[in-house]
């Protein structure tokens, strides 16, 4: 050891620690560091297209946006432009025919207007924001006792709150409470029973679906870094963008209670009353509230900074794998122990199933249907969720994984934003006539739901996001929470996606086989004493489908939602 002036030199560290007084000879020298070692993904081999830090992963990332852009233009961006251009014409609709009439301007606005006035509108903002209220209060309640309960009462906490999410049957409950043997529709004696029964049935019907997902994220947020301000704020900001946007399509409760809302004033004018000018017109108005609802709320997600995490696979207090693993820099958190988190969800669950018992009831019912109908009421709504989960799939990993812009690449979200929040509403009118031309009309692919679902390719991005910043050398230790988000959103689509009905409505003609919402819907006009409810929601499909959201749910305990630093 080499002296200084002020004396002996000190001890120089060594990868393994001090030198120790006998030399730096007393440790073997460290092994070179291997290929798999050295790559910024450790267990990624360099150059292969799954590794992030690919020379090439920008090109790459560009190549897997293209199917959802391409969607984007053919099924939204299109759509949206000849919906505007067709309410400026006249257009009146003879069955199954049409003829095109002379350009009109803005007349057909104005008469939409004047045969509805503004109280349809603010009316469709009560029906999605109360709801929507109503269940992040709820939910951030169930997730701040989450958010301190112990490993294995949390983990069944989430399994509860999943299972919760099979008993949001929009159709099924709205025909058990709004038909003329329904709670609601004998008050009523099966007349109009207007905008206030509906605004109370939509509350009964859709409160689960946010406390549920408040729910998760205010756990998730409070286990991730500590605090859920932010977190909390943009969750608030965005479900109620989305709770107005949702008022203005809402269809199923509006129809059956002949309640004046925009999407029921866009299929009264265009297939009721036969024009398909002023059905146009109140589509595009649709339209224009999702699309700015969905670039507000975007524009906030993104510049909110928030991200996921995927914790480490670490024992809990009692013993279970995986539920109290923290992120890497979190701020300590209180001790969690004791039950509060289950009994608070298993509370939510238990008054979903009460409010459900209407429909539940009548699940044994299967008179006047055909078994066959089954095959075009799950079969469209399973392949449009699959190839919608496939699409934004590529388009996660291409904007969240292989980041082509860099740390900015998740503002590319920004060109889809205008179709977060849309559904079938904005865009019916077209799809009519699309499919009238094209002789689709009653086949089984008019019934196939939209395959680009904007809210899949946010979440797979920040899902593609979360997995690159955990390394693919932990590829292994990824499957299970990354397959349960996509598991628990698969099965949320294709449940809701069957209990829509404006769709079915529209696109089914006789003689074909037609899906059960029509099959039930039918019934109900008919005044049967009780809805063949079995053909909609089976008892085994239902019992599937608790089960399948109850085994994704288990396998979302450890993502978290954290504030990048």
């Amino acid at each position: 050891m080499s002296a200084t002036p002020h004396g002996p030199a000190p001890q120089q560290p060594t990868p393994y620690g001090p030198t120790p007084p006998g030399g730096a000879a007393a440790y073997p020298e460290p092994p070179a560091a291997t290929a798999w070692q050295a790559s910024p993904a450790v267990g990624a081999t360099p150059g292969r297209p799954w590794d992030a830090e690919a020379p090439y992963r920008p090109l790459l990332g560009w190549v897997l946006l293209v199917p959802a852009v391409v969607l984007l233009v053919w099924q939204l961006a299109i759509p949206t432009l000849r919906t505007q251009a067709l309410a400026t014409q006249d257009v009146q609709m003879v069955p199954l025919g049409g003829s095109q009439g002379e350009f009109v301007g803005l007349d057909n606005y104005v008469e939409v207007l004047a045969l509805t006035g503004l109280g349809p509108w603010f009316g469709a903002v009560v029906m999605g924001v109360l709801p929507t209220l109503v269940g992040l209060g709820i939910g951030v309640v169930v997730g701040l006792a989450q958010a301190r309960t112990g490993a294995s009462a949390g983990r069944l906490a989430y399994v509860l709150l999943g299972v919760s999410l099979a008993f949001v049957a929009p159709l099924s409950a709205a025909l058990a409470y709004l038909g003329p043997a329904g709670l609601i529709g004998r008050v009523g004696g099966g007349s109009s029973l207007g905008l206030g029964p509906a605004i109370v049935v939509a509350l009964l019907v859709w409160f689960v679906l946010p406390a549920v997902l408040a729910a998760v994220v205010t756990s998730a947020s409070l286990r991730g870094d500590g605090v859920g301000g932010t977190q909390l704020v943009v969750l608030g900001i965005v479900t109620l963008l989305g709770g107005v946007a949702w008022g203005a399509q809402s269809f199923v409760v509006p129809f059956l209670a002949n309640a004046e809302t925009p999407a029921f004033v866009a299929y009264r004018t265009g297939f009721i009353m036969a024009d398909l000018g002023l059905g146009a017109a109140a589509s595009a108005m649709i339209g224009a509230i999702a699309t700015v609802c969905g670039v507000v709320a975007m524009i906030v997600l993104v510049a909110s900074r928030l991200r996921l995490e995927i914790a480490p696979e670490v024992a809990g207090a009692d013993g279970a794998a995986g539920y109290d693993g923290v992120t890497a820099g979190a701020a300590p958190t209180p001790q969690r122990s004791g039950v509060a988190g289950a009994v608070a969800a298993g509370a939510l669950l238990l008054v979903a199933v009460v409010v459900a018992l209407p429909w539940l009831t009548q699940l044994g019912n299967t008179a006047g249907g055909q078994p066959a109908s089954a095959v075009t009421t799950w079969l469209p709504s399973a392949l449009g969720g699959v190839l919608a989960l496939g699409v934004a799939g590529l388009a996660g990993a291409g904007i969240g994984y292989l980041r082509p812009l860099g740390r900015g690449s998740e503002w590319l979200l920004l060109v889809f934003s205008p179709g977060l929040f849309f559904g079938f509403a904005p865009v019916m009118t077209v799809a009519f006539l699309d499919a009238r031309d094209l002789e689709m009309l009653g086949t089984f692919w008019s019934l196939v739901p939209t395959i680009l679902v904007v809210p899949f390719v946010v979440l797979a991005t920040y899902v593609g996001a979360a997995v690159r910043r955990a390394g693919s050398g932990a590829a292994r230790a990824l499957v299970r929470p990354v397959g349960a988000v996509a598991l628990a959103a698969l099965t949320t689509f294709v449940w809701l996606s069957v209990q829509s009905l404006l769709r079915d409505l529209i696109m089914t003609v006789p003689p074909n086989l037609p899906p059960a919402s029509v099959v039930v819907l039918q019934g109900m006009f008919e005044a049967r004493g009780s809805l063949p409810l079995g053909l909609l929601t089976p008892l085994p499909v239902l019992v599937v489908v608790a089960g399948l959201l109850g085994v994704a749910f288990a396998g979302l305990t450890r993502w978290r939602v954290v504030r990048a630093r």
